[in-house]
C-alpha cells in the first residue's frame, strides 16, 4: 500500500486479518498496513489524506492496534496510538464527533501499553476530555479533565505545566456552563502555575489573562482587570526580556479601557499608545485589530481633550 488509491483496498485487507489469516502472515501484513497509515500524517507535515479519508483511516488505525497488540507487536501499537493522538487533532476543528473516537481510542491504548498514571496517558485524559468539551458533553468533559488532574496531582509538582494546560481546558468547561466564579478561580490557579516560565506569547497564558479580564469586567470589576492585565505584562517582559508580541497589544489596549473606566486617564493615554505602536509592528493598516486599537486611541484623545 503506497498511494491514497489503496484506502479503498485497505478495508478488505483489515477484514483478512480479522478472519484469523495464518499466523505467520499476520505479523506481515500489521507491520506494512501501519507503515502506510503512519506515512499519511507523518509528525511535522501535513497529512496526505483529506479528513473524510482520515475519518475512515482512523476506524482501520483503531482495528490495526489492536491487533499488533494481540500478537505482541507493542511498537506498531504505540505508532498507531501516536497516529491517532495526530488524526484527532486534524479532527477536532470541523469534526470533533470523529475526533473523538480518536482520542478515547488513543487514550484505551495508552492506559494499556504506558499505564493509567503516564504523563502521556493524562495528556490524552486530557485531549478527550477538550474533546468532550466541544461536543457540549459537559459530564463526560468535566469527568476527564477532573480525572486528569487529579491524577497529575499524585505527581506532586513534577507536571505543573501540564497541570495547568488541563486547569485551562476546565476554566472553559465553566466558562460554557456559565459557571463564573469557578471559571474565575480555575483560569487564576492555571496562570499561577504557568506564569513563571511562560509569556504572554504562550497561548494558554493568553487565554487565561483574556478570560479572566472578561470575566472580571462582566463582573463590574474594573480594579482587578487593572491588576491582572499589570501582572501579566510584567510577567511577559520579565520573563521573554521585553520582547513585544502582538498579545501584548491586545492586553494593553484592554488594560487601557480598564483604566479608562476607574478614572486613570493619564494612564490610560500611555497604555493605549503602547498597544498602538506594538500592534504596528505586527499587522497592516486595513487590520480589524489595528483599526480598533486606533479607535480607542481617538475615543481617549477626545476625552482628555
Amino acid at each position: 500500500m503506497n498511494s491514497k488509491e489503496d484506502i479503498h483496498l485497505f478495508g478488505p485487507v483489515l477484514g483478512v486479518v480479522r478472519s484469523e489469516i495464518p499466523a505467520r502472515l499476520a505479523p506481515q501484513i500489521i507491520q506494512h498496513a501501519g507503515q502506510f497509515l503512519l506515512a499519511a500524517i507523518p509528525p511535522k507535515a501535513n497529512p496526505t489524506v483529506k479528513p473524510f479519508e482520515l475519518n475512515r483511516l482512523s476506524w482501520h488505525a483503531r482495528v490495526l492496534a489492536e491487533h499488533a497488540l494481540q500478537s505482541g507487536n507493542t511498537a506498531i501499537a504505540t505508532n498507531l496510538m501516536q497516529w491517532l493522538d495526530r488524526s484527532g487533532r486534524k479532527l477536532i476543528g470541523l469534526w470533533p464527533d470523529r475526533a473523538i473516537n480518536c482520542h478515547q481510542s488513543a487514550l484505551n491504548l495508552s492506559q494499556r501499553i504506558l499505564g493509567t498514571s503516564h504523563p502521556l496517558t493524562i495528556i490524552r485524559m486530557n485531549n478527550l476530555g477538550e474533546t468532550w468539551r466541544r461536543l457540549k458533553e459537559f459530564h463526560q468533559a468535566e469527568t476527564c479533565l477532573a480525572g486528569a488532574l487529579f491524577l497529575l496531582r499524585q505527581h506532586q509538582k513534577k507536571y505543573r505545566q501540564l497541570q495547568a494546560n488541563c486547569l485551562g481546558n476546565l476554566g472553559l468547561l465553566y466558562m460554557d456552563q456559565g459557571r463564573w466564579d469557578q471559571a474565575r478561580e480555575t483560569f487564576s490557579q492555571a496562570w499561577s502555575m504557568a506564569k513563571t516560565t511562560r509569556g504572554l506569547d504562550d497561548p494558554l497564558v493568553f487565554l487565561c489573562i483574556s478570560n479572566l479580564a472578561n470575566i472580571m469586567t462582566s463582573q463590574d470589576d474594573p480594579h482587578g482587570v487593572v491588576r491582572i492585565l499589570r501582572d501579566a505584562l510584567e510577567f511577559h517582559n520579565k520573563g521573554q526580556r521585553a520582547v513585544p508580541h502582538l498579545n501584548c497589544a491586545v492586553v494593553l489596549n484592554n488594560l487601557a479601557l480598564a483604566q479608562k473606566k476607574i478614572g486613570q486617564t493619564g494612564e490610560a493615554m500611555e497604555t493605549i499608545h503602547q498597544a498602538l505602536a506594538v500592534a504596528q509592528k505586527f499587522l497592516p493598516d486595513n487590520h480589524t485589530k489595528l483599526i480598533q486599537i486606533k479607535g480607542n486611541v481617538h475615543l481617549l484623545n477626545s476625552e482628555v481633550a
